[in-house]
């Protein structure tokens, strides 16, 4: 999250607490977050659509 920061309930900082609770101590693990893969290979075609004012732009345009 880098634009819409500030947004009601799902702000930054819930993110951030999120992922510690979702992930602990595998943050390098590309099953946690696709963005944390080194090769997508052998993944089917994946269509990604994110709205304009959307807390969670960011990572799915990254």
């Amino acid at each position: 999250m880098r634009e819409f920061t500030d947004t009601p309930l799902l702000n930054r900082g819930t993110m951030e607490l999120a992922w510690q609770y979702y992930a602990k101590d595998s943050h390098a693990d590309p099953y946690a977050s696709p963005l944390r893969a080194t090769d997508l290979g052998g993944l089917p075609p994946t269509y990604i659509a994110v709205a304009e004012v959307d807390p969670l732009r960011d990572g799915g345009r990254d």
